[in-house]
């Protein structure tokens, strides 16, 4: 990193590369407003919404990948510090599309303590008093808005990767990312309609799903990409991929929990929020298999029939907590989380990049949201 950067160069202090990627982000967002202004005057609230939802979030994606790349990188970097902050904005506007259509499919009320964008532009319908079903059209201009974040996510990485040495294999991980994330979230979707009858099977489908959609694109891909564009070797790519998959899993185990036991005020979203979505979740999976009958039966109410009647999701919050579901998800991902670290210490790379990626990983697990 350039010297005036040494002051930030630690994960926890470096609000520096954060505020690039944020800012990298919104210069993509300005040339997409004027082109889509450019063809109509309608288009302004898309893009304003399309702000709204890409403004908040921890840049760990970016975060990892940048790192990774320092970790590994030679005294003559093939990227330019300015390419790897717009890598970085293009990984943050892929999890941008991700999100936008994982909340209309799971149909969430907020995020980030926001109205996410389905709900975004029901209000607009209704604000404005268009014709037609405000509900369809809030959920077919929020996947339309995630195709646009892929648009603008794949060409940012486009442009910020064309010189560089290494673009083919970062290349290849960009589009490996894009291909599982999406298989990933259609086995997500696919799980919650497996009856629930055998819960082993359960939980090994919702460990696949991590495997598949979060982790692979919040920690396995931007600590490969960053790799690839230093020039990194087979060898420290694959105890990068070792770190990378352990930590994936963790990072989902810890989001679940949030997303159940969270406080509303940090994480955005009420509590109990991914029991009423219906989540197959791996502390679902052990709760259900720890459950006796008349516990089983109040979880499969919620979960299965959606009954978010007064009372009936703190009961199952409660079933959690007192099966030691809780406790065992817990457990597994903090598990996971020692596992990177072991990786990374095998890890071929930089004294200080092994240091910032341990604090991430241990950021992580420690996060309340």
């Amino acid at each position: 990193m350039p010297e005036q950067d040494a002051p930030d160069a630690t994960f926890l202090t470096a609000r520096s590369i954060r505020e690039k990627v944020s800012s990298a982000v919104n210069t993509e967002l300005d040339r997409q407003e004027q082109h889509a202004l450019s063809i109509s005057s309608d288009t302004a609230p898309l893009v304003a919404a399309w702000r709204d939802m890409a403004s908040g979030g921890k840049r760990i994606r970016a975060l990892l990948m940048y790192w990774a790349h320092e970790a590994c990188a030679t005294n003559s970097p093939a990227v330019t510090q300015d390419a790897l902050i717009n890598v970085g904005a293009a990984l943050e506007l892929f999890q941008a599309a991700a999100l936008f259509h994982d909340d209309v499919m799971d149909r969430s009320d907020t995020r980030r303590g926001i109205p996410t964008a389905h709900k975004y532009f029901e209000s607009l319908h209704s604000d404005a008093g268009y014709l037609g079903d405000r509900e369809q059209y809030g959920s077919s201009a929020a996947i339309l808005l995630g195709d646009l974040s892929l648009v603008a996510s794949e060409r940012l990485f486009r442009e910020a990767t064309q010189e560089a040495t290494h673009r083919r294999r970062a290349r290849a991980y960009f589009d490996d990312m894009r291909t599982i994330v999406t298989v990933g979230q259609f086995l997500d979707t696919h799980a919650q309609v497996i009856p629930l009858d055998d819960h082993t099977a359960a939980l090994q489908r919702a460990l696949h799903v991590i495997a598949t959609k979060t982790s692979h694109y919040s920690v396995i891909a931007p600590v490969k990409i960053g790799a690839a564009l230093a020039g990194a070797s087979a060898t420290v790519e694959e105890s990068l991929e070792a770190f990378g998959k352990p930590l994936g899993t963790a990072f989902q185990l810890i989001d679940d929990d949030l997303g159940l036991f969270g406080d509303p005020a940090v994480t955005g979203k009420p509590a109990g929020d991914d029991l009423r979505e219906g989540k197959r979740t791996v502390v679902v999976a052990h709760a259900l298999a720890k459950a006796n009958a008349t516990e089983r039966r109040v979880l499969e109410q919620v979960i299965v029939h959606h009954d978010t009647s007064p009372g009936i999701v703190e009961s199952a919050l409660a079933i959690i907590e007192d099966t030691g579901a809780r406790h065992m998800t817990l457990d597994m991902a903090y598990a996971h989380h020692d596992e990177a670290l072991r990786a990374l210490e095998h890890a071929d790379v930089s004294p200080q990049g092994k240091t910032i990626l341990r604090e991430i990983a241990d950021f992580i697990v420690n996060r309340s949201s």
